[in-house]
C-alpha cells in the first residue's frame, strides 16, 4: 500500500540537508581559525550521534506500530470487487453490507491507504456530513451530486467522503464516548436534511477502521522521516570527510 497526504514535507530538516549539500559541493576557503574549525567538525560528529539516536527511537516506534497494525488487520479483510475501480480494506463485520441501501454510515480504507466514509440517507439528499459528540464536532468536505461519489438511486442518496476532513470526522468518532455520536446530513445550503444517532456497534467499527488507518499512516510518515535523517547523516559525514582535521581513529 502507498499513500497519502499527511505530515509531509519535513521542511526544516529539508532546509538543513540542502545547506549541508551546498557545503559538501562547495570549494570556498576556510575562514575560521583552526581551533574553531576543529570544534565545528566535532559538532558535526555530535550531530551524527544525536541523529542516530533519534533514528533508533523512531525505529522502535515504527516496529511497535507495525506490530499493532498486524494485530488489527486480523479483524479486517481485503475486498476486490470487479465492479469497483480499486479494492479496499474492510472490517470483517461489514463484509456483505456494502454498498449501504438505507440510512447509515460505514468506513473503509482504500487501496492507497486513505480513510473513506461511506454514507447513505433514505428519503432526502445531502452532500456533506457533520459528526457531533460531547467533545466537539467535525465536518467533511462537500461532495457535489455527480453520480460517482454522490449518487442517487431508488429513493436514497449515497455519498463517499475522503481526505483530511473525513479523517477528522473519523478521529472524533473514534474518540467519542460509546453511543454519543450524532451524524448530521447536510445539504448545500448547510441545512440539516436528517440526523442519525450512530449505533454503538457501528461507531466501534468505524473507530477501529480509523485507528488502523492512523497507525498505517503514522508508520509510513515515520519511515519517510528515517530516510530523511539517514540522508542528513550521509551529508554530515561527507562534510567531515571533505575537510576533517581529526584522525579517523579518533571518531
Amino acid at each position: 500500500m502507498a499513500q497519502r497526504h499527511r505530515y509531509i514535507p519535513f521542511v526544516i530538516t529539508a532546509m538543513v540537508l540542502a545547506a549541508l549539500a551546498a557545503g559538501c559541493s562547495g570549494g570556498q576557503e576556510q575562514k575560521n581559525p583552526p581551533s574553531e574549525h576543529k570544534n565545528w567538525i566535532l559538532s558535526l560528529a555530535d550531530s551524527i550521534t544525536d541523529t542516530q539516536s533519534e533514528i533508533t527511537s523512531i525505529q522502535t516506534r515504527i516496529d511497535s506500530l507495525h506490530t499493532a497494525v498486524g494485530e488489527m488487520l486480523q479483524g479486517f479483510r481485503h475486498i476486490s470487487n470487479p465492479r469497483e475501480v480499486e479494492g479496499y480494506t474492510l472490517a470483517n463485520s461489514l463484509a456483505g453490507q456494502l454498498p449501504l441501501t438505507a440510512t447509515g454510515l460505514a468506513a473503509r480504507i482504500t487501496e492507497g491507504e486513505g480513510f473513506e466514509l461511506l454514507s447513505a440517507l433514505s428519503g432526502n439528499t445531502y452532500c456533506q456530513l457533520r459528526a457531533v459528540t460531547p467533545e466537539g464536532s467535525a465536518t467533511t468536505a462537500v461532495v457535489p451530486h455527480d453520480q460517482a461519489l454522490n449518487y442517487r438511486h431508488s429513493g436514497y442518496n449515497t455519498v463517499a467522503f475522503s481526505g483530511a476532513a473525513a479523517d477528522s470526522v473519523g478521529r472524533i468518532i473514534a474518540l467519542a464516548p460509546e453511543g454519543k455520536v450524532r451524524i448530521e446530513f447536510l445539504q448545500p445550503s448547510g441545512r440539516v436534511a436528517s440526523t442519525l444517532t450512530l449505533p454503538a456497534a457501528r461507531q466501534k467499527v468505524i473507530a477501529e477502521t480509523w485507528r488502523l488507518y492512523d497507525a498505517q499512516s503514522t508508520a509510513e510518515h515515520l519511515e519517510l522521516k528515517v530516510k530523511m535523517l539517514n540522508r542528513k547523516i550521509s551529508l554530515l559525514r561527507m562534510r567531515i570527510d571533505r575537510d576533517d582535521p581529526i584522525p579517523k581513529t579518533d571518531r
